[in-house]
């Protein structure tokens, strides 16, 4: 008979729930002589989370792909850094045993560790998990986004120079998110939409109905302060608030939300950013609505249709 051997937890499979206190103790202790040897995967994430790091796998882009991410700064880092950023950029000590392991465990992870190795996901979806957020700009003409209105106004007289309008008139404020912030390529997420099901109304309204609006060139505001504009014409929204516009302020307020331009300008992104506050204010509102008021909305719903204006007839 052969003498049972102790499970070795650097190489071992470890049950669920990952490693106990003693096992890691003995990955941190473990030098060995020879340059590699192999780590499971609950050891490589266990050596990852002591210099606070993670690996994350993208599925929301076109093909899927996985990337070590720091915690503290919410961002990619690259394979060749991983090992010294922990300690460069957020001083969390790291011993020289741990750094051996810590590369060790680095190596063995299939991982990309550039902006150019990726793709990216498209227009209007919720924020990635595990990147940061960041407040920024994107292009009203093409799917570029930046962290600066600097940046914003040299991309318009660089790529859109032909486009007669004000630098700033190209551009709008966005939420943005990239993986590595080395040559960092950033791209638009909607904040509101994390944790919203696809078939969510404002979900829906959000990835169909609010980029045709964007795109909308045909669709110019009123000239005139006596001229009502076409949201209002079909919304009537002038009648159901002629209860709150009996005084000069809250008439002034009324009035702000359908200020006319000084200029005829295409209207669409004007109009879609107007009905993106609307319908996010009236999800929130109905989420709080009485149950009586949710039935009286199913059962008699006051259906405003653009139809007509995204595709007029010929």
């Amino acid at each position: 008979m052969h003498a049972a051997t102790s499970p070795n937890p650097l190489t071992d499979t470890a049950p669920p729930n990952v490693l106990k206190n003693e096992d890691v103790n003995t990955i941190h202790s473990a030098m060995p002589s020879s340059p590699l040897f192999k780590l499971n995967s609950d050891a490589v994430k266990q050596v990852l989370a002591d210099v606070s790091l993670h690996v994350v796998t993208v599925t929301s882009i076109p093909t899927p792909v996985s990337i070590i991410v720091c915690r503290e700064c919410r961002m990619g880092v690259t394979q060749k850094n991983a090992s010294t950023h922990p300690n460069n950029y957020h001083s969390i000590p790291i011993s020289t045993k741990q750094k051996r392991l810590l590369e060790e465990a680095i190596q063995s992870l299939d991982v990309v560790s550039s902006n150019q190795e990726l793709s990216y996901p498209l227009p209007n979806q919720p924020p990635i998990d595990g990147f940061k957020v960041y407040p920024g700009y994107s292009c009203n003409y093409c799917e570029f986004c930046c962290y600066s209105k600097a940046t914003a106004e040299k991309h318009k007289s660089q790529v859109h120079r032909d486009i007669r309008k004000r630098a700033a008139d190209t551009f709008k404020e966005a939420s943005i998110q990239t993986f590595f912030i080395g040559n960092a390529h950033y791209f638009q997420v909607r904040p509101e939409l994390e944790g919203l099901p696809s078939e969510d109304l404002y979900a829906v309204y959000v990835n169909t109905i609010a980029p045709e609006l964007e795109s909308l060139t045909n669709i110019n505001g009123p000239v005139s302060q006596h001229e009502l504009p076409l949201l209002l014409k079909e919304t009537l929204w002038h009648q159901h608030l002629h209860d709150y516009v009996q005084d000069t302020k809250t008439t002034s307020t009324l009035v702000s939300l359908v200020k006319p331009p000084s200029a005829l300008v295409p209207y669409g992104a004007v109009l879609a950013r107007l009905i993106n506050m609307y319908m996010h204010d009236i999800r929130q509102k109905a989420q709080k609505a009485d149950v009586e008021v949710k039935y009286l909305l199913i059962e008699c719903p006051r259906s405003v249709f653009f139809k007509s204006i995204l595709r007029p007839s010929t």
